[in-house]
């Protein structure tokens, strides 16, 4: 085998063509949807969580977050 050939062992492919990606969108390979599931997945499960809270937990994080943006809009002035 010379130096510009490679042995495909078929795990996977060298080469991916991106140019015929129209919108964004990847029909065949679909390689962004492992990050777009495990985002969406955090975003869902986030969102049980805030709903599962209590009145008093969920008060006292809205006044974290609160003090927080008071504390960077002073550093920011």
């Amino acid at each position: 085998m010379s130096m510009g050939q490679r042995k495909n062992n078929g795990a996977s492919t060298p080469f991916v063509d991106f140019s015929n990606n129209i919108g964004g969108h990847q029909d065949e390979l679909n390689l962004l949807s492992p990050i777009i599931n495990a985002k969406e997945h955090r975003r869902l499960r986030d969102r049980e969580r805030y709903a599962a809270m209590t009145v008093e937990k969920r008060n006292e994080i809205n006044n974290k977050r609160c003090e927080a943006r008071q504390r960077n809009d002073l550093y920011d002035a």
